[in-house]
């Protein structure tokens, strides 16, 4: 670093202009340092609000899909009635799901029995 003295780590030593000029450059050097990590943040921070835009639109859809499963076996349900048949295959359905959901590649919607 330069000084108003006009010695510095270079070992010559230097005129008030001199010092004056050397220690701008070294300001705006940093400057440019800052500049170039906060263009980073920006970059950073756009990458990331597109992820998180990408999962609240996964999210929206995983929300209708559920609910579109649990209306689908609502109605399924209903249909059953008191028929302990057809409430077992609404059971049967359910279970079949529920493992394909456990077992499954996350990125592969399951399939809903009966629609």
């Amino acid at each position: 670093m330069h000084t108003a003295s006009g010695v510095c780590g270079c070992g010559q030593l230097h005129t008030a202009s001199e010092v004056v000029d050397l220690r701008i450059q070294e300001i705006l050097n940093e400057l440019c340092s800052h500049r170039a990590q906060l263009d980073r943040i920006e970059r950073n921070q756009e990458r990331i609000m597109t992820a998180l835009t990408d999962l609240q639109a996964e999210d929206a859809a995983l929300q209708a899909t559920v609910s579109q499963v649990l209306t689908d076996f609502a109605a399924a349900l209903a249909a059953a009635g008191t028929d302990p048949v057809a409430i077992a295959k609404v059971t049967t359905d359910m279970q079949a799901m529920a493992a394909q959901l456990t077992s499954a590649d996350p990125t592969t919607p399951p399939v809903v029995p009966g629609a």
